[in-house]
């Protein structure tokens, strides 16, 4: 009903600016209206007439009355040239035929100047009466736009940087309003990119904050090195103002980033490499409709596994644990990010070889993902037995249930401290490889050791620690 309404609202005006456009070429063409003798007027009517009736089904053929045209474009307005461009031919052809058949008593035909007027004047109408939207827009943006609002500092004036200015005008500058960019490229300084103007390079960041009072940055340069984002942080930082950050474009579109574009700092942001990324597609074809066990699963690792392979639609996901608030708290986040997952948990200690033997045997298990184990270095040096028990003979005891089971794939989740270790607890994740790999030669169960680096933001790595 609404849509009915808003089409039949345009049409009402497009058929009044329909029969303007039609009298401005005539009155035009004719330089004034006492000019036109009263034969002219008739040919006058005919194509008012004519135009009104042809141009609307033309505009609703092309789709002219459902876009939004609040977000118009030069799509939108090669859309009008052409809608127009056929309007125009139809309505001077019927006119034309129009006379020929009137010839005998007629004489008069429409003036070939008229026409071409005529579609110029319905470009500038009808173009302008959809581009209005849009100018009215922005122009309400900045009339009852707060002063209070944050002045935003853009580094980066390519796509990104473009990308960003929109994100911010689409939310109607509640998250701040862009005041300038910055970019390294001399050739767009003291430009202007949508109205906002290029206010140095990155030598000019301090500069540019302090003189127009900015109170945030967003760095929109997604090719940009590790080493220049820490550059920009560090000045950021100095100057006491809050930076946030823009991924790629295509990023976004590819739909690595399914989140609010512009975001805090990361950590991965400052590596100045890009992070190691599982292939979650390949995982998908071998856990999909499978049982799955995760053990260590409340852990800072083992809570990110269940997270992402809850998205691949395993037919059961058991949660393996020792702590109770770990183990209920990733429960209860999975059932509510992806509900329609069959949960067990199970509350264990890997060391109690009964009960392992048990919980396998009842859930029969394809595919496993050990991640449970003590990690902490230093602790482990001064708990060396328990080291040994937890990640020595409790991985052996998941391991052989696995291989008594017949389970699928057995992935352990190792450590880099594993090669040549010097520590009690690289010690105990490299006996646990040479276990697998002896299990791996004789087992119809498939095991693997995946050695992790320092994983960001786990608990205990070196981004919390220091």
């Amino acid at each position: 009903m609404i849509f009915r309404k808003r089409t039949l609202f345009l049409m009402l005006i497009d058929a009044m600016l329909i029969n303007l456009a039609a009298f401005v070429s005539f009155y035009l063409r004719f330089e004034v209206i006492g000019g036109i003798s009263i034969n002219y007027y008739r040919i006058y009517y005919h194509t008012a007439i004519a135009a009104t009736v042809l141009y609307i089904a033309v505009f609703y053929l092309f789709g002219l009355y459902n876009r939004l045209w609040q977000y118009a474009s030069t799509g939108e307005l090669l859309s009008i040239v052409y809608a127009v461009t056929v309007g125009t031919g139809g309505t001077a052809a019927v006119v034309y035929f129009y006379g020929v058949a009137q010839a005998a008593t007629y004489p008069f035909r429409m003036p070939h100047t008229a026409a071409i007027l005529l579609w110029l004047a319905m470009v500038f109408l009808i173009g302008g009466s959809r581009f209005i939207w849009r100018i009215l827009q922005e122009n309400t943006y900045d009339r009852h736009t707060p002063g209070s609002q944050k002045q935003v500092l853009i580094i980066g004036a390519g796509d990104a940087g473009v990308l960003a200015v929109r994100e911010l005008k689409n939310r109607n500058y509640r998250d701040g309003r862009p005041m300038g960019f910055i970019d390294d490229d001399r050739s767009k300084i003291k430009l202007k990119i949508l109205g906002i103007p290029v206010l140095g390079s990155r030598k000019d960041i301090s500069r540019v904050i302090k003189g127009h009072n900015i109170d945030e940055v967003i760095i929109a340069m997604p090719s940009a090195s590790g080493e220049a984002v820490r550059e920009i942080v560090e000045i950021c930082e100095k100057c006491g103002i809050d930076l946030k950050i823009m991924p790629g474009v295509y990023d976004i579109i590819s739909g690595d980033i399914n989140v609010n574009p512009i975001r805090q700092i990361q950590v991965e942001d400052l590596l100045g490499r890009d992070p190691v990324c599982v292939d979650l597609q390949e995982v998908a074809g071998y856990v999909a409709g499978e049982t799955v066990f995760i053990t260590g699963a409340g852990g800072s690792i083992g809570s990110e596994i269940c997270r992402q392979i809850a998205r691949f639609n395993p037919g059961k996901l058991v949660l393996i644990g020792h702590g109770e608030n770990s183990i209920f708290d990733i429960e209860q986040e999975l059932r509510s990010e992806h509900p329609g997952i069959d949960y067990i948990t199970e509350i264990l200690d890997i060391k109690d070889r009964q009960k392992v033997d048990l919980i396998f045997a009842r859930y029969k298990p394809g595919v496993v993902f050990h991640a449970a184990a003590h990690k902490h270095v230093p602790l482990m040096e001064r708990n060396p037995e328990e080291a040994l028990k937890n990640n020595v003979v409790g991985s052996q005891n998941l391991a052989e249930a696995a291989d008594k089971t017949n389970v699928k794939i057995f992935v352990s989740i190792s450590t880099d401290k594993a090669v040549n270790p010097t520590s009690v607890m690289g010690a105990t994740k490299r006996t646990v490889e040479m276990l697998i790999q002896s299990l791996d030669r004789r087992s119809q169960t498939k095991f693997v050791a995946v050695r992790f680096g320092n994983v960001l933001g786990s608990s205990g790595s070196v981004i919390p620690t220091f």
